[in-house]
């Protein structure tokens, strides 16, 4: 275990979704602020968009002599691992209980794969492109641990956050301890007194955010802007601004016709449910109504389409029969000419005498 001995310095705090909360535009803002200071990075951060964070993590990584150190204020995936290991190993510093390590490989938002190619040539180039960054990463990993490339590879397809050994046995960081807590007397600015028991774990439950909470709040974030559609029998859409694409709408949410008019009373949808609206309000989803054919017993001497077939089929198969036959005949009948053939030949050979045979001689 390591321990982490703090200066006065400029802090960068690279926290929530890159590309979302956090970019590249703004690291640079942060980075320009700092001056000729040592700066020190801090990440909390589930990862995000590969294109920011690579950016950040190659900025940093070709100007590491501006960087103290980095360490974790929370948790440290995806892409925000990248920028973790941009510095040097003896500067990266990494606290266990304050949040986890995870590396793997990369994957498609499921959210933009509307805009993607689905053919297979499509598909085929995005499957070359990922396995490109994949392998990219698995280097970039190898190089700034010192770890054998197909043991990166290996931890990446696992999907899991690295424990405290393999982040030591990998090279990731030292791993560090929070300081021990002491008996201390918080003060409360609004009536000049110490906080009570009460107050103070009500201080730390506003900080305590899990993982599930933050990684809900960024996919409602990002998911709201690509509205669900649906289609009516008619072929009119309805649009659910506020459902993400690919998520059934459920009662409760609000809906918007394609013409602008207000959405009253039931409407039977493409798939044939029906949705009932009330000012634009989906208030009830019925399922389809299945029609049960009535069957009418009717007396017929005409033979069904299906067994006609049958009786074309069993006639084929009788024509066949009779072929294979015949084929069987004549092959007999061919074997006996050959037969009579040789037997005239060695005749004729043994007297000298040609003898003039028609073809129905040799069939007899």
């Amino acid at each position: 275990m390591g321990e982490l001995i703090k200066t006065n310095m400029a802090i960068i705090e690279i926290k929530g979704i890159i590309g979302v909360d956090y970019t590249f535009s703004q690291f640079l803002t942060d980075y320009s602020k700092a001056g000729d200071e040592q700066i020190e990075l801090v990440i909390d951060s589930l990862g995000g968009d590969v294109t920011d964070g690579e950016l950040i993590s190659e900025f940093i990584n070709s100007h590491s002599d501006h960087f103290s150190m980095v360490r974790n204020s929370g948790n440290v995936m995806s892409i925000a691992s990248s920028i973790f290991l941009s510095l040097p190993r003896e500067k990266r510093f990494f606290n266990a209980e304050l949040g986890k390590f995870l590396i793997h490989n990369p994957y498609v938002d499921p959210v933009s794969f509307k805009d993607i190619d689905t053919t297979a040539d499509g598909l085929s180039n995005l499957s070359e492109s990922l396995k490109e960054f994949e392998n990219k990463m698995a280097k970039f990993y190898s190089n700034q641990t010192a770890t054998d490339l197909e043991v990166i590879k290996n931890m990446m397809a696992i999907n899991e956050p690295l424990t405290t050994e393999q982040i030591q046995a990998l090279n990731v960081a030292t791993i560090i301890t929070a300081p021990t807590l002491r008996a201390v007397a918080f003060f409360n600015p609004n009536n000049n007194s110490k906080m009570n028991r009460q107050e103070i774990e009500n201080l730390i439950d506003k900080k305590n955010v899990s993982i599930m909470d933050t990684f809900k709040a960024w996919f409602k974030k990002t998911t709201k802007f690509v509205a669900m559609f649906v289609t009516d029998a008619n072929g009119a859409q309805i649009e659910f601004p506020d459902v993400a694409d690919g998520v059934e709408p459920e009662v409760g949410d609000v809906a918007k016709s394609a013409d602008g008019t207000e959405l009253n009373g039931e409407v039977v949808m493409a798939t044939g449910e029906t949705y009932v609206f009330e000012a634009n309000v989906l208030i009830e989803k019925r399922p389809k109504v299945e029609e049960t054919e009535v069957e009418t017993e009717t007396e017929t001497t005409e033979p069904t389409e299906l067994e006609a077939m049958k009786a074309k089929v069993e006639a084929l198969e009788a024509e066949l029969t009779k072929a294979k036959a015949e084929a069987t005949s004549f092959k007999a009948q061919l074997k006996a000419v050959q037969t009579e053939k040789v037997k005239i030949k060695a005749q004729e050979e043994k007297t000298g005498e040609k003898q003039t045979r028609k073809l129905t001689d040799y069939c007899k």
